[in-house]
């Protein structure tokens, strides 16, 4: 509960402009939770699987906590579209841990690319943004920070 409640006030101070009452806008968060380093080597099977490991723990919390912030920002206008939903824009996360001895140290560096419907039933780019953290849930934040940012700026012209 600490958490939820933790999550719930930093969401409501993410978003600097409200949008309308009568608007709102549905945000799809997708991963791509899959980093594709390969090896020959057998020394560096060790780093791969446990980049691939931290990865997926990383994700999976920070999925957690987007929902979390998500729902603090409800009322004001800001919805997460889940999978198979229609979403005014896309937003993908690629992640990479920093790794030392085939150990996460906690950091991980992301990027965040945010798309709206484009020609043809297509996505076009917005806007990118690259950022780390120590924490899902600082990224969570990072993440929806970013996409609101560049939304509220997208509509703003």
């Amino acid at each position: 509960m600490r958490t939820a409640a933790l999550a719930l006030g930093l969401g409501t101070a993410l978003l600097g402009a409200n949008l309308d009452a009568q608007s709102s806008v549905k945000i799809t968060f997708t991963f791509d939770a899959d980093p594709r380093p390969a090896t020959t080597a057998p020394a560096e099977v060790g780093n791969v699987l446990a980049l691939r490991s931290a990865l997926r723990a990383w994700t999976d919390s920070v999925d957690v906590y987007l929902d979390q912030v998500a729902l603090a920002v409800r009322d004001k206008g800001w919805v997460r579209a889940h999978a198979q939903e229609a979403a005014n824009y896309l937003v993908t996360i690629t992640a990479l841990p920093v790794l030392a001895t085939q150990q996460a140290r906690g950091m991980v560096v992301y990027s965040v690319v945010i798309f709206q419907p484009g020609a043809r039933g297509q996505w076009a780019y917005v806007q990118n943004y690259v950022g780390y953290s120590q924490g899902a849930q600082q990224a969570a934040e990072g993440v929806f920070r970013a996409a609101t940012d560049a939304i509220n700026a997208q509509r703003g012209r």
